[in-house]
């Protein structure tokens, strides 16, 4: 594929996937509230901000654009005390066709929908070689046809092959697994994923501000 033909594809789904409308975004408090946390959270090209990660600050790092996220779950406690959460058990909400306003050039951001996620993987195919091949510490690579086309993606966005194999993150990292907020709508936890690694954020709401007053690495894979 020529590097143009990318260029135009690229430039065509940044024209023709926008962002959610101002009234989507504001139906209800609860809903502003998940939008203007996550936009507060999203900092995929200062990942520093929110953790010490494998990678330091590079994973996004000279891609044109940032895929953002499609879905996210979200739910209401009654306490701020977020350790209470079962994520199996406890009652929680997801939005689809999730576009949120970020803070970014709105040039070089893309909202990922199922049409371009399904377009993407079938592109990107399968062939990857086994969890450990290199070495026992040695993340699944993509091989063969998977591999040159991998190559020909990731100048415009940080695609991420799946650590296991078989799979692609397609969004650009920080992840949001969900967002858990209090019943006053003032303090927010985030569970997220950064390339290998996961997180937590916690974030205050200050005045119509919200701000990120702890986040940290909690696991890897």
């Amino acid at each position: 594929m020529a590097p143009d033909t990318l260029a135009r594809f690229f430039a065509r789904w940044n024209q023709s996937v926008k962002q959610n409308p101002p009234g989507f975004i504001a139906k209800n408090d609860t809903i502003k509230a998940v939008f203007d946390a996550f936009r507060a959270f999203y900092k995929p090209l200062n990942l520093a901000k929110l953790g010490d990660w494998e990678w330091g600050n590079q994973l996004n790092a000279s891609c044109r654009y940032v895929v953002v996220q499609n879905q996210l779950s979200y739910a209401v406690l009654p306490t701020d005390k977020f350790d209470s959460f079962d994520w199996q058990k406890s009652r929680k909400h997801s939005i689809t066709n999730f576009r949120p306003p970020v803070n970014l050039d709105a040039r070089k951001v893309l909202y990922l929908s199922t049409p371009y996620a399904k377009l993407l993987t079938q592109f990107l195919g399968a062939a990857a070689t086994k969890v450990g091949a290199k070495n026992m510490m040695a993340p699944s690579q993509p091989t063969g046809q998977s591999e040159r086309r991998y190559q020909l993606l990731r100048p415009y966005i940080p695609l991420l092959h799946g650590h296991w194999g078989g799979y692609w993150h397609l969004e650009t990292h920080p992840e949001a697994s969900y967002i858990l907020l209090n019943e006053q709508l003032t303090v927010a936890k985030i569970d997220f994923r950064v390339g290998y690694q996961g997180g937590e954020a916690t974030l205050v709401k200050s005045g119509n501000t919200w701000v990120i007053k702890k986040s940290e690495a909690t696991w890897i894979e």
